[in-house]
């Protein structure tokens, strides 16, 4: 099944982070089919969407950085610790310096008492929602988040915006520094600032579950080895 209409945190997009920073450009990393870019684009934002997924017409990836980047029920879906930090690396790469990342997720206080009564296969720190459709939930708590932005160079704002919290979410609004000299390097191997090369990709290609049947889970790199980021999918239980 397939969202019809844009999130509830597609509407705090529009109704309190753009006009509280100013936002004119934006991307919807991971964005699916695109509900979400949508209502960015009728709500007067100028907005990409892009999703690995090529059967969602966003495949694309953006050569230019923006305002905003959002990250929405991507991570929770990634069943390797390491995927979600090469996830928030690769969206980092379209925020521009002095720009924003806005994350979310599904919190333990949603996933964990839809596992246990389901009777959900623990694996790593998460659980397999539907084992048969390789489907995979974590809660993820804000401070979570707030660490992952750090593998990432980025730092929670100090801004005062008036987010709508939820105790089914974890979120978080990332900055990316203005770097005074040279930008620190990813485990893409390209610099936070620029964008070349052309990864495998991380997205939300449906609405409906979590991880694409048959998709690896490829071992942790060793340190130093370049990383290219994987694809998640939507967050929603599967």
């Amino acid at each position: 099944m397939t969202r019809a209409h844009s999130s509830p945190f597609a509407r705090t997009v529009i109704d309190v982070i753009a006009p509280q920073l100013g936002i004119a450009t934006m991307l919807d990393h991971g964005c699916g089919r695109g509900s979400d870019v949508h209502h960015y684009r009728t709500s007067g934002l100028d907005a990409d969407g892009w999703d690995p997924h090529p059967g969602f017409g966003q495949a694309i990836e953006p050569e230019r950085q923006y305002d905003l980047v959002t990250n929405i029920f991507v991570l929770n879906v990634l069943p390797d610790p390491w995927q979600r930090i090469q996830a928030i690396q690769h969206a980092a790469r379209f925020v521009r310096p002095g720009g924003h990342l806005f994350v979310v997720t599904r919190s333990p206080a949603d996933i964990d008492p839809r596992a246990i009564p389901a009777n959900w296969r623990t694996h790593h720190d998460g659980y397999w929602s539907s084992e048969a459709k390789g489907t995979f939930q974590k809660g993820i708590p804000t401070e979570e988040i707030i660490a992952l932005g750090h593998q990432a160079g980025l730092r929670p704002t100090t801004q005062q915006i008036p987010l709508k919290t939820s105790p089914a979410a974890g979120q978080a609004l990332l900055v990316k520094p203005k770097w005074s000299g040279s930008t620190p390097v990813t485990a893409t191997g390209h610099r936070s600032g620029t964008l070349g090369g052309s990864p495998a990709g991380v997205g939300r290609p449906d609405d409906s579950g979590a991880r694409r049947p048959g998709t690896p889970t490829p071992p942790r790199p060793a340190r130093g080895d370049a990383v290219t980021p994987l694809r998640p999918v939507d967050g929603r239980p599967g």
